[in-house]
């Protein structure tokens, strides 16, 4: 009977799903142990063949692309459709595809900066510019 009682007791208590993990925490948890903190490979990356930069490969790739890498797995990286929640493997790719989209920015920012940098040369002194 006490038996019963503490069946039914553990039966009846709520059960609360667990709130999905931070972008930050399951990239540390998933994710960096081959892209890295930054996106670059790690020695365990480059070993299984990762990209050198995830951000750097991801650019030009669509958001569902990037979600169906992850739920799914590409090449030798697993899928995390088991471990990671629809939510969680969507917000995993947003922040792959904005980084790659920074990263897109700031490299055509660089080649403008070079492009300026070598416009300013050809001249011994700039004209003024007036409103």
């Amino acid at each position: 009977m006490k038996k019963l009682f503490i069946i039914m007791m553990l039966w009846s208590l709520p059960v609360y799903a667990e709130e999905p993990k931070t972008v930050r925490q399951n990239w540390n948890k998933y994710c960096k142990k081959c892209h890295g903190a930054d996106g670059a490979a790690t020695k365990i990356g480059l070993r299984l063949k990762s990209p050198e930069n995830i951000y750097e490969a991801m650019k030009g790739k669509t958001v569902e692309e990037i979600f169906e890498a992850i739920r799914d797995g590409k090449n030798k990286m697993p899928g995390f459709k088991k471990k990671l929640s629809k939510q969680e493997i969507e917000e995993l790719a947003a922040h792959i595809d904005y980084s790659s989209l920074v990263k897109k920015v700031m490299d055509r920012r660089g080649q403008i900066e070079k492009e300026l940098n070598e416009i300013q040369g050809s001249y011994e002194v700039l004209p003024e510019c007036s409103q």
